[in-house]
């Protein structure tokens, strides 16, 4: 059987498999260990072809700083993502040292929240973008609301 990349154009949240094995590995890792099994893997995915080209353009438009990944989160998930809300990028500390903001994930599904798996792996993603830019830092979820599909995450960087 031959194995090959998903089409490009939108892509979706509608593999119960993916979730499945998703939802078993955080239940097995437990928040921690699979948020850093996230990261490592959000860093694969980043060589991905439609993932890559984004973020080549990102680096070329706003350098390679946590503040450009971070906006340039909000701009990727518009391209990437259907019917999957939006994220939005709040600057709190504009510095490239000692820098914070809060990403805002609003109008997600409400159910793929449920488990806590997507808000981890979401901060996993986070956390790999301080690594890509050599930053030590901290990802914090502040909050969730199943009812509205919203998560507010904190990350700061020194």
């Amino acid at each position: 059987m031959r194995l090959s990349s998903p089409p490009p154009g939108w892509a979706g949240f509608r593999s119960k498999q993916n979730l499945k094995l998703s939802d078993a590995i955080h239940h097995v890792l437990g928040n921690p260990g699979f948020r850093h099994f996230f990261t490592g893997l959000s860093g694969r995915m980043m060589t991905y072809p439609l993932l890559q080209s984004f973020f080549d353009g990102a680096v070329r438009l706003f350098g390679l700083t946590p503040q450009a990944m971070l906006k340039w989160t909000a701009y990727a998930w518009e391209q990437t993502f259907r019917d999957c809300g939006k994220i939005i990028y709040q600057p709190r500390r504009e510095a490239v040292n000692d820098g914070k903001a809060e990403m805002v994930l609003e109008g997600f599904p409400p159910a793929l929240l449920h488990t806590g798996t997507f808000s981890e792996s979401l901060a996993g993603t986070f956390d790999m973008y301080l690594q890509r830019v050599s930053k030590n830092g901290r990802v914090d979820i502040l909050s969730i609301d199943l009812e509205k599909g919203r998560v507010v995450y904190d990350i700061s960087w020194q």
